[in-house]
């Protein structure tokens, strides 16, 4: 097993053509940088990434959903990006109308 460091961390997703994980950070990442990516299931924490999923477009993320590779090397990264920019949209609206 290799130690990465933040920076390693990240520039190991940057540099990814295609990104298996259980970690949540990591797909949050690899989302970011349009690295296709596939989750293996954690067991009690896949609330946070079913949340990350549906919020994003990507329900098919999910390792026990999607066997097929090359499905999960396809992905709409502008229409992925238009839905976290929704969703950013939202939550600044929720933040300002709580703090009046």
């Amino acid at each position: 097993m290799v130690a990465f460091g933040p920076r390693e961390f990240i520039g190991a997703i940057r540099g990814a053509k295609l990104l298996v994980t259980d970690s949540f950070h990591a797909s949050v990442f690899a989302t970011i940088f349009h690295v296709p990516f596939l989750l293996v299931p954690r067991g009690k924490m896949n609330s946070r990434f079913e949340t990350l999923l549906a919020h994003t477009g990507l329900d098919d993320r999910m390792l026990s959903h999607t066997p097929d590779i090359a499905a999960a090397l396809s992905v709409d990264w502008i229409d992925v990006d238009h839905r976290i920019e929704e969703v950013r949209k939202h939550s600044l609206h929720f933040l300002t109308e709580s703090l009046i």
